[in-house]
């Protein structure tokens, strides 16, 4: 599984790499959507003072949330807009139900699906904190992947609203999928699949509200 995971991520990077000799832009929205993925990656090596995880390890969820993000976001945006139509720009209440349907629910999907993978294939999960630490590797690579969207339509806006979208929305997507990490623990813990729902709607919720509230929160942190 490695290799495939090394090889399909490898010409990933290629593609970006390539991409990047004939726009400058998606270098740069390439590497600002990186950086700050890369130091929660580091962080994520450094937290587990008991048992520290192989940063390879890491490094192999980050990647393969990356692999997965990009395949079914091909096919999910697409099918969102037939299903739910354009962003409702409405009440505030019907923004976030849009949200919760249309970006909570699937997202918080696909950013656990890796962790699954690894529950079921490997042994990289052995004690509590590491249901966190791979819950956050899996939400890195999602964010990794679609910042680097955000940020090059953003290019010409000012620095300082580059680095809050590159750092928030990380932060965001760690913290739900971390959410879910923990309710994969209780459900180890007890063989009771309620942990796992409550804290997935949980994640889901609070994944819906940022996305309607971001604007708001980038506003009053930088005015």
């Amino acid at each position: 599984m490695r290799k495939w995971i090394y090889i399909i991520t490898g010409l990933y990077l290629i593609n970006y790499t390539v991409a990047s000799f004939f726009d400058y832009n998606v270098g740069i929205a390439f590497l600002t959507s990186l950086f700050f993925p890369a130091c929660f990656l580091a962080f994520l090596y450094q937290i587990d003072v008991f048992e520290r995880e192989r940063f390879k390890d890491i490094l192999v969820v980050f990647f393969l949330s990356l692999i997965i993000s990009a395949f079914i976001c091909i096919f999910w945006v697409p099918l969102r807009t037939n299903l739910l139509g354009p962003i409702n720009n409405g009440l505030i209440y019907n923004q976030l139900i849009y949200m919760f349907l249309g970006a909570g629910l699937p997202e918080e999907i696909i950013k656990i699906i890796p962790v699954l993978i690894v529950l079921k294939r490997t042994n990289f999960i052995n004690e509590p904190i590491d249901y966190i630490i791979y819950a956050s590797a899996s939400a890195l690579g999602f964010a990794f992947m679609v910042n680097i969207g955000y940020q090059y339509s953003l290019m010409e806006s000012k620095p300082n609203i580059l680095a809050v979208r590159a750092l928030y929305p990380t932060i965001m997507h760690v913290a739900t999928s971390s959410a879910i990490g923990l309710g994969l623990f209780f459900y180890h813990e007890s063989k009771k699949i309620r942990y796992v729902i409550l804290f997935f709607l949980l994640a889901s919720i609070a994944h819906a509200v940022y996305n309607v509230f971001w604007q708001t929160l980038i506003i009053l942190i930088i005015f």
